[in-house]
């Protein structure tokens, strides 16, 4: 059992563990940056009239380079956090995933909104 388990009077544990919480993080982040990216480049390929409204990722579609930049982008942000909740096991590592967790959840909010648009 992890050390911010704890078991209630019925003998059940609550509370999550940092690498479940960690997990289900990763998870928000990864299904966000896909729903995002595919949600835009299907309105691109299905409507001629949309357009994306962000000039540097318009520049990296007509390049196709944006696949490339959300993978590493990707990559970069679990394997930094991770590094971090690594190295820094006493400094409040719950609030290092704030980070990736909020970049999902904007994400998934661009990607719902594209959906809606089409």
């Amino acid at each position: 059992m992890a050390a911010n388990e704890q078991i209630s009077s019925t003998g059940v544990q609550t509370g999550f563990s940092i690498q479940k919480l960690e997990g289900i993080v990763y998870l928000i982040l990864i299904v966000g940056s896909i729903l995002d990216h595919g949600s835009t480049m299907f309105g691109l390929a299905l409507h001629n009239n949309l357009a994306e409204a962000n000039p540097f990722v318009n520049w990296m579609v007509s390049k196709n380079l944006w696949l490339l930049f959300d993978l590493s982008t990707l990559i970069f942000i679990i394997s930094s956090t991770r590094l971090a909740l690594l190295n820094w096991k006493d400094r409040g590592t719950r609030m290092i995933l704030t980070y990736p967790f909020i970049v999902g959840v904007v994400r998934m909010a661009a990607g719902l909104w594209n959906l809606f648009l089409l």
